[in-house]
């Protein structure tokens, strides 16, 4: 599967998420890397996390989330464990 992204504009902060399979996963915020995870291991859930300053004391957990089961991988954007964004999307083992 060639590498998918998943993205969305949060409280002034661009959120992007990609994965790709064999499963890995990185979130990205305004175009930097926070957090990045791979591995061979199906099915599996991974998570990328970071925290992001949105206000002068005001922080968000953001969360990346991707699922890969049954030859899918279902991919979300977290923040403050509310789902901003979500897809689903087939893939070849």
């Amino acid at each position: 599967m060639p590498t998918r992204q998943l993205t969305q504009s949060h409280l002034g902060a661009n959120l992007r998420l990609e994965y790709q399979y064999p499963p890995r996963a990185s979130l990205y915020i305004n175009g930097v890397a926070r957090d990045t995870v791979a591995t061979d291991e199906v099915p599996i859930t991974l998570r990328v996390t970071t925290t992001v300053q949105t206000g002068y004391e005001w922080h968000e957990f953001i969360e990346g989330v991707v699922i890969y089961r049954d030859g899918k991988a279902t991919a979300s954007l977290i923040a403050n464990k509310q789902v901003v964004v979500e897809e689903t999307v087939q893939f070849d083992q």
